[in-house]
């Protein structure tokens, strides 16, 4: 799916948007306390692609956590880095 980081939505295969609905806060087993934005597409009705996107009955819901995402991308980042090429 695609991003569009200035407009905060998703692009799904069949062409429809993605918008953020609500947050929801949730904590793992661990205790670690995460923020999820929860996207919901304009209107799965009919789409073809339906069948392989989502179980619901309803529209598809994307369930995304940014503050997972940045670290995810800053530690890919280190990885590339020639601190993280080093081997002492």
């Amino acid at each position: 799916m695609g991003y569009n980081e200035k407009a905060d939505t998703y692009t799904c295969h069949a062409g429809k948007t993605l918008f953020p609905i609500f947050i929801k806060k949730q904590k793992s087993k661990s205790g670690y306390e995460s923020e999820v934005t929860v996207y919901e597409c304009e209107d799965c009705t009919g789409c073809p692609h339906k069948e392989k996107c989502t179980r619901a009955k309803g529209n598809k819901r994307l369930y995304i956590s940014k503050s997972f995402l940045e670290k995810r991308q800053e530690s890919y980042e280190n990885i590339l880095s020639e601190k993280g090429f080093y081997i002492g």
